[in-house]
């Protein structure tokens, strides 16, 4: 993605939230940890495939706490998400936004956010790091185009998303409702953290100890 793409804008960042199944009688992030190192694998994460947030969330968290869970891999985001309301699965992570309306509705229940602040989204559940775990991973997404793409059209394009993420309406109705917190900026900021990503990435797999060969046969 460094060599074959021009990037034009980091366009959004996402907190993920950690929650669980509303029947569970787990009301704190402890609670949960404690039941997963007490049994071994008997709740199921759900998550969209190996290397996907979802499991990365997972690997990171069984590693700083001891606790264990057996990984159910779903085809998408949505089958994982319906498969925890439904209790087929019991825990899961997706962005804040995401989640807040079925814990609202009472079929989830959140434990925890991600952020080094609490989310306006779940105002009254506490962050990792309040629970002590510095949960430093996030989601984004950003707008990309073929390498070969000529300078003044990046700057065209950059100008032209930098306008609509900068409207509080636009953000507003298509953006905060997904979770996503409007972000903004040049093209060299972004190819900046787009190699900072990469190799924060191939950290984590190495630290986790996650390869490409764990992920199952179709």
């Amino acid at each position: 993605p460094v060599r074959d793409y021009a990037p034009i804008v980091l366009t959004g960042i996402t907190h993920n939230g950690l929650a669980v199944h509303a029947g569970l009688a787990f009301n704190s992030l402890k609670e949960l940890l404690d039941h997963a190192r007490a049994r071994p694998g008997a709740l199921n994460w759900a998550s969209w495939g190996v290397g996907s947030p979802s499991h990365l969330s997972l690997a990171w968290l069984e590693a700083r706490s001891g606790a264990s869970f057996t990984h159910v891999l779903y085809k998408e985001p949505s089958m994982a998400f319906l498969a925890v309301q439904t209790g087929e699965s019991q825990v899961i992570t997706n962005p804040t936004g995401v989640l807040a309306p079925q814990v609202k509705a009472g079929k989830l229940k959140a434990l925890a956010v991600g952020g080094t602040a609490r989310s306006p989204y779940l105002p009254n559940v506490p962050t990792f790091a309040e629970q002590g775990f510095d949960f430093t991973y996030r989601g984004w997404n950003g707008a990309i185009a073929p390498a070969a793409i000529s300078p003044e059209q990046v700057r065209r394009l950059n100008a032209a998303f930098n306008a609509v993420l900068a409207d509080k309406e636009f953000t507003a109705k298509f953006m905060a409702p997904a979770g996503v917190e409007a972000a903004g900026g040049t093209p060299a900021e972004f190819a900046a953290m787009l190699r900072a990503e990469k190799a924060n990435a191939q950290r984590i797999y190495r630290e986790l100890g996650v390869k490409p060969a764990d992920a199952p046969s179709s």
